[in-house]
């Protein structure tokens, strides 16, 4: 039995890696114990035993060092039995990761963006195997740590999805949503009568905080009476316009798209290139170093079907790209490496010896 800790944080691009992981554990019967900040208790469906959450960690806290004692404590009778620690990002995973060092045990470090994260560039120092997305990431990391390159894993759902109609736009701000992409949605409502023919259907997913927000503002935009917890439908110019708060039916959704607006994360840009589908990406400007500004940058190097605009938001512009994108025939134009399971599962027995598992 080989036993993995999966160390995440708090926010989706540091947890839903882990997630899409984890079916492919248990299949080749891999013991996976996920150890997380408690902010990501409703967001997680996983046997108690396998869960372990800690107080999440902010450096600007007063009681942070009390936090980060009681984190690493309680780390060292987690890892105990642990044969190879997973990373995959914030500065929550930093302390576990470097506990797993400290007890031996093997390190592998995974991040979702071109311009890893300061979690990643700490760990990498320390780290058995770092895994990065890009060919553009190499010069972040020190020279003699192993690397791999790899974008994030796909979420089990999206793996072999079939054509859908292709007729949506869809779009959607990453797990805490966004408001700039709420309001591009909102603009589409207003110049529907502006798209292309081939969208029939817009799909805006707000956000859980934003739901209600978008909805005051389209009872003002139209007049209108429009109720609804989490749904809300519009017919509009021959479009059809739905509001969800979230969904847990990305594949379908994904699979209907023909053009995607979303931020520029980087499991989200991994799931694009992946299902080779037309997207406009907003970089987040307040993203940390302006990460995501540089993962869009890159993400143009390796796909003509994938373009960015920077905020503030030009809608002319997004209905020009909208255009452009429909027209043209989706295509890679650099070699881009596709999250490899059989080889992160072989590192994985080369850390532990047991070569014979798999």
């Amino acid at each position: 039995m080989v036993n993995l800790l999966f160390v995440v944080g708090s926010t989706g691009g540091h947890l839903y890696p882990a997630l899409s992981i984890l079916p492919y554990c248990k299949k080749l019967g891999f013991n996976c114990t996920i150890l997380g900040p408690k902010s990501i208790k409703n967001k997680l469906r996983i046997e108690e035993d396998k869960l372990f959450l800690l107080d999440d960690l902010y450096l600007k806290e007063f009681n942070f060092p009390i936090k980060l004692i009681n984190s690493i404590r309680k780390t060292l009778e987690i890892i105990r039995d642990k044969d190879v620690v997973v990373s995959f990002g914030s500065i929550f995973s930093v302390p576990p990761s470097l506990v797993g060092k400290f007890r031996k045990k093997g390190l592998i470090i995974t991040d979702q963006n071109v311009l890893p994260g300061r979690a990643t560039r700490i760990l990498s120092y320390f780290a058995d195997i770092t895994i990065i997305p890009f060919q553009e990431s190499i010069s972040f990391i020190p020279k003699r740590t192993k690397k791999i390159i790899m974008l994030p894993p796909i979420r089990e759902e999206l793996i072999n999805i079939e054509k859908g109609e292709e007729n949506t736009l869809l779009l959607f701000g990453g797990s805490l949503g966004s408001r700039t992409i709420n309001n591009i949605g909102i603009e589409l409502i207003k110049n529907a009568g502006l798209l292309d023919k081939k969208i029939k259907k817009i799909v805006l997913i707000t956000g859980k905080n934003l739901f209600d927000e978008v909805v005051y503002k389209i009872k003002e935009q139209f007049n209108k009476d429009i109720q609804g917890a989490d749904k809300i439908s519009l017919d509009l110019k021959n479009v059809e316009f739905t509001i969800l708060k979230y969904s847990t039916n990305m594949a379908c959704l994904y699979k209907d798209s023909l053009i995607v607006i979303s931020r520029a994360g980087g499991s989200t840009l991994s799931e694009l290139l992946y299902l080779k589908k037309r997207a406009i990406v907003i970089p987040y400007p307040y993203a940390l170093d302006n990460h995501q500004l540089i993962n869009a940058k890159v993400v143009k190097k390796y796909s003509n079907f994938i373009d960015y605009i920077e905020e503030p938001i030009d809608f002319g512009k997004v209905l020009e790209k909208i255009e452009k994108l429909i027209q043209m025939e989706p295509e890679y134009l650099n070699e881009v490496s596709f999250f490899n399971f059989e080889v992160f599962f072989e590192k994985i027995m080369e850390l532990t010896g047991k070569r014979d598992f798999l």
